[in-house]
């Protein structure tokens, strides 16, 4: 698709600011604790000793939504990111001298989301071919792709080589037919992970119109999966049918998503979803994955995002 839809977090900036005074300003202070000044990265924890690939996009993102992303300067972000890319033009999950830490395929799909949000994807032109190659090497003939641990192919990690793709131009190296036959049979299994379930319809909304997703995709099965997640206390479990799962920010977020896509989050009990983030929120401005734990940037992100699609209604 040439153009990107504007209701993803991951790729495109935000056409309005989150209303972020009703968080209060704290937030953003937690977001720049997080922030390593020398080598240019973001770390999941206040006290994290180095920065990290996801948890820097996951900063950008949450700063460019609150209209902040100007506090940190992109060439250092730039620089950081590009220690981290390893010989096979594969990215780890932090700076890699001598490929001391091995490439995969999440930190690659961070850092191309990273590197593209600052606007320097261009300086990545003469590496697009190898890394659209290290992508490719993940593919299955099953039109699904693998991860750096295991050769079966996952909703997940297909998501994030599509898009990494996508980004760099490369979708013409896959066969979509196949991608997306391999993505529509994922929906005969009963009960998949919300993760799992979002991940396809991200993939699917990548190769194929809003209207033949909605055409070649059971889209009431994918809706009540994601609507059955949700708990009495209006934050989302992995399952549907587990009620041994608790809620959980992750899978809130995930959800929350999932349901944007298909247009359906007016199913789902906004009020309490809205509460149960908030009440999320701790002292320090950030957000834990549940009531009273430990800050993280990954799970502030995952708070933020979400409260932008509630409250965007």
């Amino acid at each position: 698709m040439e153009s990107l839809p504007n209701w993803h977090p991951y790729w495109s900036s935000f056409p309005n600011e989150l209303e972020y005074s009703d968080l209060d300003t704290a937030v953003i202070d937690f977001i720049m604790s997080c922030y390593h000044k020398v080598e240019g990265g973001f770390g999941d924890y206040k006290t994290e000793k180095e920065p990290y690939v996801s948890s820097t996009a996951k900063g950008l993102i949450c700063l460019d939504l609150l209209k902040k992303i100007d506090m940190v300067k992109r060439i250092d972000i730039y620089s950081f990111l590009r220690g981290c890319q390893n010989s096979d033009f594969g990215f780890a999950i932090t700076t890699s001298k001598s490929d001391l830490y091995p490439s995969n395929l999440e930190s690659t799909y961070y850092s191309i989301i990273a590197i593209n949000l600052i606007g320097y994807l261009p300086r990545l032109k003469l590496h697009q071919p190898k890394i659209i190659n290290w992508v490719l090497s993940h593919y299955n003939f099953d039109g699904g792709f693998h991860s750096d641990e295991s050769v079966v192919s996952n909703e997940y990690y297909t998501f994030q080589a599509l898009l990494i793709l996508n980004l760099l131009k490369g979708l013409d190296r896959i066969d979509p037919n196949l991608t997306v036959s391999y993505l529509i049979n994922r929906q005969t299994f009963k009960n998949p992970e919300v993760t799992l379930t979002t991940s396809q319809l991200l993939s699917l909304y990548l190769l194929i119109s809003p209207e033949e997703v909605i055409d070649r995709l059971n889209i009431k099965v994918s809706t009540s999966r994601l609507l059955r997640c949700q708990n009495k206390t209006g934050g989302f479990r992995k399952k549907k049918i587990d009620l041994i799962y608790k809620s959980d920010m992750l899978y809130t977020f995930q959800a929350i998503i999932g349901l944007t896509i298909i247009r359906k989050l007016t199913r789902i009990n906004k009020e309490k979803a809205i509460e149960w983030i908030i009440s999320c929120q701790n002292d320090d401005g950030g957000f834990g994955n549940k009531p009273n734990a430990k800050s993280s940037l990954s799970n502030t992100f995952y708070a933020l995002i979400s409260l932008y699609h509630l409250t965007s209604l």
